[in-house]
């Protein structure tokens, strides 16, 4: 959308910040989120031959290693991701809700008459 419009218009300015915003998720989940999402894989591997009721599994692990605490720190991180494709929403919103121009409707040339004269 923003190649549509003028490079110095506002709606240039949103549709670009909308389109910068919505692709930098990726980046960010790399980044920000590349060693939680490791560690969870890691923890992935490790209890995968365990039962799901062995209550022992993480015995001995830092309370900030456990698979609960884990995801608990990249459902945090991950508000992040929800917040830029949000912004980048509201972007995209407010580009289409600016109004681009305004056309005049040419009521100058419309004339209302009165009396017996009023069709003419």
């Amino acid at each position: 959308m923003a190649y549509l419009e003028k490079p110095s218009s506002t709606a240039f300015k949103y549709y670009t910040a909308a389109a910068v915003l919505a692709a930098s998720p990726v980046p960010y989940s790399l980044l920000v989120l590349g060693s939680t999402n490791e560690a969870l894989f890691r923890k992935a591997d490790n209890l995968a031959s365990t039962s799901l009721t062995d209550t022992a599994a993480e015995s001995g692990v830092k309370k900030e290693e456990t698979v609960h605490s884990l995801v608990d720190t990249w459902a945090t991180l991950n508000l992040g991701n929800a917040a830029l494709t949000a912004a980048a929403a509201m972007s995209a919103l407010w580009a289409v809700m600016n109004p681009v121009e305004v056309v005049g409707m040419g009521l100058d040339s419309i004339k209302f008459g009165t009396g017996a004269n009023r069709m003419g």
